[in-house]
């Protein structure tokens, strides 16, 4: 095991050490608990690819509305959803 200092503030360290005396464990077994609870809920994040990130291609096929109708049809989608 690794030793290391931690500074934490005070309200922190009471709940902390609270929660210990509560379970039965020393301070240290609770925050290596909490430790690998927080590393289960964000687990590594996979390095980032060595090609930059490009935005995914995909071919919709045709509009189905001329471009002249768009605000149009929005305005009246935005009606209905305010009606809803």
């Amino acid at each position: 095991m690794v030793r290391m200092q931690v500074q934490l503030p005070e309200d922190l360290h009471e709940r902390l050490r609270s929660l210990a005396a509560e379970r039965e464990w020393s301070l240290a077994e609770t925050l290596r608990r909490a430790s690998e609870l927080l590393l289960s809920v964000y687990p590594r994040r996979q390095q980032r690819p060595e090609t930059e990130w490009q935005l995914p291609q995909a071919d919709l096929g045709p509009l189905l509305a001329p471009e002249d109708k768009w605000a149009e049809i929005l305005e009246d989608d935005m009606l209905e959803r305010h009606l809803k």
